[in-house]
This record gives structure tokens, sequence and C-alpha cells, in this order.
């Protein structure tokens, strides 16, 4: 979903992966969020932008 305002574009997205949790317990724990082997980035996430133009 984007939104303009003046010079701005904002912009929220919802992204996901496909990877079931056996296969990213398969990649642990380079595919984790932290250093540490926890939480892992197949999990969805929103994502929100915001874009100026000069």
């Amino acid at each position: 979903m984007d939104a303009t305002w003046r010079n701005l574009t904002l912009g929220l997205s919802y992204v996901d992966t496909d990877i079931s949790k056996s296969e990213a317990a398969l990649l642990q724990p380079n595919f984790s969020k932290g250093g540490d082997g926890t939480g892992s980035i197949a999990d969805g996430a929103v994502v929100a932008i915001v874009t100026a133009a000069f």
C-alpha cells in the first residue's frame, strides 16, 4: 500500500517466505535474527518506507 503527500511517498508492505519451520531449523544458526541462533528470519514482517523527492 502506498500513499503520497506533497513530496513524500509512504509505503507499507507485508513480506513472508514459504520456508517451513522444519526447513528453517536446518539452516540455524545462520538463518536466525540474532547471533545466538534464536529467532527465524523466515517469519513474516511488516516493512514501512518513506521516500522524499527533492
